[in-house]
């Protein structure tokens, strides 16, 4: 069992190295696509032989068997696996080489016919997709110059992008065969349906999917959030955005500026979220959470829990409880209940006495407004 499961995990990092590193630095004359699917069943293959053949070695290692016959079981079984993985590692990518031919076909067959307009109707927007096909490795832009290049979300970013024409989508024949082909197949995909949020959607995982591609995941996201505001509380995507701002550099600025500008009102959510549990990050958050065009996306049960939690003393968060019991959430739950509570140790000689609250005088009025808050939250009132 530990044999195939280390076979299996040292096969999986072995094929994102390739995948991610090497093959790139070869012009990647092939890809070996981890989000093909084919792949979850033979790398488990891979690890399942390993483990068999380890099985029988250790049962003829078992019997009484002279010093080369040991030696030469050994040898034999390392051998066995080296050839399974050599058998099933070419047999998958060539079933892999044979994606490509039934995609293309499928994006070649399905319809193009779009209704007459305009040339400046007709002409799409400028697209990640597109950029990230017409520019070569040795001429890469900026990210930052290209996300410039991408017009600013709306200030109100509460509905999708409206148009009088109808949006065309990728049938699902082709959005399956672009998948299976990973970002070689999403890329041209979407610059073709520009505004189907399943396509940007899925190009967004699959660049994340490779941390040296996290900024064009972070500027796809950008375009995906302009088409389809809602995709923004996808808590995938806001893990994404959030670990792209953790890195540093212009992937770290796009996904600061989404969180600011391009989430509507989840974006504030996360930055909320960053000021409790990310430390090196709280400062920046806070800072963006209390700039002016920001504050009009909070959401009113994020305003009365930030505002509780920074009120500068505990009498100042006496006049917000009417607020925080009629609009509040789990959030604002917290932050009254940790100015309220105290605890059994922590205090006095050897902290092994009971602590007061934080606010002590004001503590009665937070529990009473605790009690409504929590009695409306479980009555299935939601916050407005």
């Amino acid at each position: 069992m530990l044999t195939a499961v280390t076979t299996y995990g040292l096969a999986w990092i072995g094929f994102r190295v390739i995948d991610g590193v090497v093959l790139r630095l070869m012009g990647e004359p092939i890809r070996a696509n981890l989000s093909w699917p084919g792949w979850d069943f033979l790398l488990p293959l891979i690890g399942v032989g390993a483990g068999g053949v380890a099985l029988l070695r250790e049962r003829a290692l078992s019997e009484m068997l002279s010093g080369w016959r040991r030696a030469l079981v050994v040898a034999l079984a390392l051998v066995a696996t080296l050839a399974l993985a050599a058998f099933v590692i070419p047999v998958g990518l060539r079933w892999q080489a044979q994606q490509p031919t039934a995609a293309s076909a499928s994006f070649t067959a399905a319809p193009r016919t779009a209704p007459s307009v305009s040339p400046s109707v007709a002409a799409p927007p400028v697209s990640p997709a597109s950029v990230a096909v017409s520019t070569s490795p040795r001429e890469s832009v900026p990210l930052l110059a290209v996300a410039a290049s991408i017009p600013s979300p709306p200030e109100q970013s509460t509905s999708p992008i409206s148009s009088s024409q109808p949006a065309l989508l990728a049938s699902e024949d082709e959005l399956r065969a672009a998948t299976a082909r990973g970002i070689d197949g999403l890329v041209p995909l979407a610059d073709h349906y520009p505004t189907d949020a399943r396509v940007l959607r899925a190009l967004v995982l699959a660049h994340a999917s490779r941390a040296a591609e996290l900024g064009e995941a972070m500027m796809v996201a950008r375009q995906l959030f302009q088409v389809a505001p809602e995709e923004a509380k996808s808590a995938d995507l806001q893990y994404l955005v959030q670990r792209a701002a953790e890195t540093s550099g212009a992937t770290a600025e796009l996904a600061w500026k989404l969180l600011a500008e391009g989430m509507g009102t989840y974006g504030p959510d996360v930055l909320y979220g960053l000021t409790l549990t990310k430390p090196r990050l709280a400062e920046r958050a806070e800072h963006l959470l209390g700039e002016a065009s920001v504050r009009p996306r909070l959401s009113p049960a994020l305003a009365i829990a930030h505002e509780l939690r920074t009120a500068p003393s505990c009498a100042a968060r006496l006049p917000l409880l009417d607020r925080a019991t009629a609009m509040g959430d789990e959030r604002a739950l917290a932050v009254l209940s940790g100015l309220s509570t105290g605890t059994v140790r922590g205090c006095g000689k050897n902290k092994r006495k009971p602590c007061r609250p934080a606010c002590p005088e004001q503590a009665d009025q937070f529990r009473s407004a605790i009690a409504k808050l929590s009695l409306r939250l479980k009555g299935g009132e939601k916050p407005p």
